[in-house]
């Protein structure tokens, strides 16, 4: 199904079961990198998360 330009982001929204918006997102990687938090389920570090910073936070809205 191919999803016109206004109407994908209507059908992100029913895939996900809680909005999160950008500022949320940024606030929770402060406060992991803040707390010094060790790697989580995933094995990955905050310095390698931090290696492709950007596209990791925009993994996390989608």
């Amino acid at each position: 199904m191919e999803l016109s330009t206004g109407n994908w982001e209507k059908q992100l929204d029913k895939t996900k079961s809680l909005s999160i918006s950008k500022h949320m997102v940024w606030e929770a990687y402060l406060r992991v990198k803040a707390n010094k938090s060790a790697a989580g389920v995933d094995k990955i570090s905050t310095d390698r998360f931090e290696e492709h910073l950007k596209d990791n936070l925009y993994k996390l809205l989608k």
